[in-house]
C-alpha cells in the first residue's frame, strides 16, 4: 500500500458496513469502524478483528463525524449508514471540509443523482465524492462498461436483482424498499422519461441456474442515470423477493399507496422488519443479478449480451459492498478518482470488483445471442420476399413506436354497437389518429394500439412454420401468414380459450393484409368478427415507424 492511513467505515456494524470492513481487511487495509451501538461493534470486532488492524469507535452521525475525522485522519470515508432516501449531505460536506475522499453505498435515486450539487465545492477542495458505490450504480455500470465494446449502439438495458430470502436485511434496507413501493418510479422508454408504479409490473424471468424468480419494478439511481450515459432508448429495472408470500404481499400493499390511501409504507418499516426476520429461514441463501444489453453490434447486426451473477452460501450481500472496497483499496494504492462530486458511473472496473469477491461463492457468466425478429423466425426465408416497408415494420428486436391514420368501420349489427357502447370497440371514423407501440421482450411482442382515445393490446409470440400465436386476454388465436412480393396476408389457423382448443364452428373471423401504398408507406387492412358471419370492426390505414 502507498499509504498507511486508514479507511473509515460509517455504519460499520450493519449488513453492508460489516461486509465492507471484511473486504477491506482481507485486502490489507487498516480501518476505523464507526457505529452507534457499542455492543454490535464488539461483536463485529470478535468476528473479523483477527483479519487485520481495525479500530472500533462508537459515534453518532453526523454530529460526531468532524472530531472523528480530525482524530483518525482517514484517507477516505465509506458511508454505509442508510437509509439514504431522505438524508441531507452533511456527511459528504464534512469530508470535503476536511479534504477526505468520500464514498457511499446510497441506493436513493434522488440522493445519488443530487450529489452533483457538491461538485463545485469538491473540485475546489481537490476532493473526490462518489455516491451510489454499490450494486447500483457502481457494479451495474461496471458491467455495462464491460459489455459495451461489442456494440456500436446500445438500444435497451434491463437489470434484475433477486436476492435469496435467507440474506440478511437490516432496518435501513427494509425502509428503503418500502419508501418507493406503490409510488411513481421513473423509467426510460422510447427515448424519453416516463413513470411506472413501484413494485408492480409483476413477471418472472430466469436468473442463470437459479431458475425463474418473480420480479417487479423498483426505484434505484440507475432508473435515471444509465440511459443518458449509454444512449439507451429503453431502460428497465426490476427487483424481486424469493418468497412469493413476501413478493406478492408487497404487490398488494402497493395498491393502497398508488390509490393515495397510504402515504408511505416506510412508516411501517419497524412493523415489517420482525416479520421479514421470522420468514427468513423459509428461503434459500442463493441470489442473483442479471444485466442484459440489447443493441446493434459493431458489424451492424442485432446483438444481445447477458451478464449473470449467482451468489451462494449467503454471500450475496458481499456484492453491494464490493465496489466500495475495490475503490478504497485502489485509493490506498494511490489511484484516487478525479476530484469532484458525482454518481459512481464507470468509476470502478468489473475486474476489480470480481477480484475482491474472488474468495466467495460468487460466479459470473456472459452470454451472447444474435436475436431474430418474431416474424423472421416464423417466416424463415420467405420474410425476405416482403416489400421493404412491410419487412421493416417487422424487423425489430427492441421496442419501438409507429404512428399513422386509420379508417375504422363498425359492423352493421346490434352486437358491434353494444360492444362499442361498452367501450370494447373503438368509435368509427376516418383519418383517426393511430399509434402502435411494439414492446419487445423475450422474443415476444406486445402490440398496444391506440385509435383516437381507444386503447387495446395483445401479445404475439410462440412462432412456428409461418404461424404466430396472438393472445387477447383469455383468448389466443393462431395466425397463418403468407408472404409474397406484394406484402403479407394472414388468416386464422386455430383458437384457444383459457388454453382449451375451440371448435372450428366457434372460431372468431379474422383477416389481415399488409401492403405498401403509392407514398411508400406500410399499410394495413384488418378486421375481426364473430362466428356465423357477424362482423365487428375493421381497420384500414397506414403507419410509419418513429425515430426516437
Amino acid at each position: 500500500m502507498v499509504t498507511t492511513r486508514p479507511i473509515m467505515v460509517l455504519g460499520a456494524s450493519g449488513v453492508f458496513g460489516s461486509r465492507v470492513c471484511r473486504l477491506l481487511l482481507e485486502g490489507g487495509a487498516d480501518i476505523v469502524a464507526v457505529a452507534r451501538d457499542s455492543r454490535r461493534l464488539e461483536k463485529l470486532s470478535g468476528e473479523i478483528g483477527n483479519l487485520g488492524l481495525m479500530q472500533t469507535v462508537q459515534g453518532t452521525l453526523p454530529e460526531d463525524l468532524a472530531p472523528l475525522l480530525i482524530a483518525h485522519r482517514p484517507v477516505g470515508v465509506i458511508d454505509t449508514a442508510g437509509p439514504f432516501q431522505d438524508r441531507t449531505y452533511r456527511v459528504p460536506r464534512a469530508c470535503i471540509d476536511h479534504g477526505i475522499t468520500y464514498l457511499d453505498l446510497s441506493d436513493g435515486r434522488e440522493d445519488v443523482a443530487g450529489i452533483s450539487a457538491l461538485d463545485h465545492a469538491a473540485k475546489n477542495a481537490g476532493v473526490t465524492v462518489l455516491s451510489g458505490v454499490s450494486t447500483v450504480c457502481a457494479v451495474s455500470s461496471a458491467v455495462i462498461e464491460h459489455l459495451k465494446p461489442a456494440f456500436s449502439a446500445i438500444d435497451a438495458i434491463e437489470i434484475a436483482i433477486a436476492p435469496g430470502n435467507d440474506a440478511p436485511r437490516g432496518p435501513a434496507v427494509t425502509s428503503a424498499v418500502l419508501s418507493w413501493v406503490g409510488k411513481p418510479v421513473p423509467r426510460w422508454s422510447h427515448g424519453r422519461l416516463t413513470t411506472v408504479t413501484g413494485w408492480q409490473e409483476l413477471h418472472r424471468r430466469a436468473i442463470g441456474s437459479l431458475g425463474k424468480r418473480w420480479l417487479a419494478a423498483c426505484d434505484v439511481p440507475d432508473n435515471v442515470l444509465l440511459a443518458p450515459r449509454y444512449g439507451a432508448r429503453h431502460l428497465r429495472l426490476y427487483a424481486g423477493m424469493e418468497l412469493r408470500l413476501i413478493h406478492f404481499s408487497l404487490w398488494l400493499l402497493s395498491w393502497p399507496v398508488r390509490l393515495g390511501l397510504i402515504r408511505n409504507l416506510a412508516t411501517f418499516a419497524r412493523m415489517f422488519q420482525p416479520i421479514a426476520n421470522v420468514l427468513r429461514p423459509l428461503g434459500t441463501d442463493t441470489g442473483g443479478i442479471v444485466v442484459q444489453v440489447d443493441g446493434t453490434a459493431t458489424d451492424g447486426r442485432p446483438l444481445q449480451r447477458l451478464w449473470t451473477l449467482e451468489a451462494r452460501k449467503g454471500d450475496g450481500p458481499m456484492t453491494p459492498a464490493s465496489a466500495a472496497a475495490a475503490l478504497a483499496l485502489a485509493i490506498l494504492r494511490g489511484n484516487t478518482p478525479e476530484p469532484g462530486a458525482r454518481p459512481c458511473l464507470g468509476e470502478v472496473r468489473l475486474a476489480d470488483v470480481l477480484g475482491v469477491l474472488a474468495p466467495y461463492a460468487i460466479t459470473t457468466t456472459t452470454q451472447e445471442t444474435r436475436p431474430l425478429p418474431l416474424y423472421r423466425r416464423a417466416l424463415g426465408d420467405d420474410f425476405d420476399r416482403l416489400p421493404e416497408p412491410v419487412r421493416a415494420m417487422h424487423d425489430h428486436v427492441t421496442s419501438f413506436k409507429a404512428m399513422g391514420e386509420a379508417t375504422i368501420t363498425l359492423g352493421r349489427n346490434p352486437v358491434a354497437w353494444c360492444l362499442r357502447l361498452l367501450g370494447m370497440l373503438p368509435k368509427p371514423g376516418t383519418h383517426v389518429e393511430t399509434e402502435v407501440t411494439f414492446t419487445i421482450r423475450g422474443g415476444r411482442e406486445r402490440w398496444t394500439r391506440r385509435f383516437g382515445s381507444f386503447r387495446g393490446s395483445s401479445v404475439q409470440g410462440w412462432p412456428s412454420a409461418s404461424r404466430v400465436w396472438e393472445k387477447f386476454g383469455p383468448i389466443a388465436g393462431q395466425a397463418r401468414f403468407t408472404a409474397h412480393e406484394a406484402g403479407l396476408d394472414l388468416d386464422v389457423a386455430g383458437y384457444r380459450f383459457l388454453g382449451i382448443p375451440v371448435p372450428r364452428f366457434l372460431w372468431l373471423r379474422a383477416w389481415g393484409h399488409e401492403r405498401v401504398d403509392e407514398s411508400g408507406r406500410f399499410t394495413f387492412d384488418v378486421g375481426i368478427g364473430l362466428p356465423f358471419g357477424i362482423g365487428l370492426v375493421s381497420y384500414k390505414g397506414w403507419l410509419v415507424a418513429q425515430a426516437d
